[in-house]
């Protein structure tokens, strides 16, 4: 089997940005989208009437609540991804200069104010940043018990979904801004060659 991306039937619905690269790394036709995603925060509207809709927007209410917010622990995906939407949104670059692999001057330029973003927030944050939810389980856990205002998830319909389950309240509503979008795309990876068999 070789490169595949260009046979898959669902190439049509995707830009080629979607299925280039992945996370920066080229795939070189070796990976076919399935779907997308973008980063959201789910809230409670009887706890946060009026919901953060820019990074600037949550850290003025993380200041104002502290304690109140948390995200998973990195290198936990749910984690990570809020840690790249900082770097995407609040580095002063905009999110597009990231597509083409891996610039160590563009990430130096970003990363700055990204990291002065998040250490900024840490002593607000819940148990004062000294430690994190290591899974968004545990995350959603600290949610629905009160202990936090937020979950978060790279789908836009989990609260829904977890609303439908009986694990949220009917009040949870989705949070994402209509100007500091992070999206990712899921895909397949496919081989060119089988594995090779461990040795005996």
């Amino acid at each position: 089997m070789g490169a595949i991306c260009r046979e898959a039937a669902s190439i049509r619905f995707f830009d080629e940005t979607a299925w280039r690269r992945d996370f920066g790394t080229a795939t070189d036709g070796y990976e076919a989208p399935v779907e997308q995603a973008q980063f959201v925060l789910a809230y409670d509207s009887a706890r946060v009437p009026s919901p953060p809709r820019t990074l600037a927007d949550l850290r003025a209410w993380i200041h104002a609540h502290p304690g109140r917010f948390t995200y998973p622990a990195i290198p936990d995906f749910t984690g990570s991804a809020f840690i790249r939407h900082v770097l995407q949104h609040a580095g002063g670059v905009p999110p597009a200069a990231f597509v083409d692999g891996f610039d160590p001057d563009l990430y130096e330029r970003a990363s700055k104010p990204a990291l002065a973003y998040l250490r900024d927030i840490k002593p607000d944050l819940w148990r004062k940043g000294a430690t994190y939810p290591a899974t968004p389980a545990d995350l959603n856990r600290l949610f629905v018990n009160g202990e936090i205002d937020f979950s978060m998830n790279y789908g836009p319909t989990f609260a829904s979904e977890k609303i439908a389950r009986g694990e949220f309240p009917r009040r949870c509503a989705p949070s994402s801004s209509t100007k500091e979008r992070s999206r990712t795309t899921a895909t397949w990876r496919f081989r060119s060659t089988p594995p090779t068999p461990p040795a005996r």
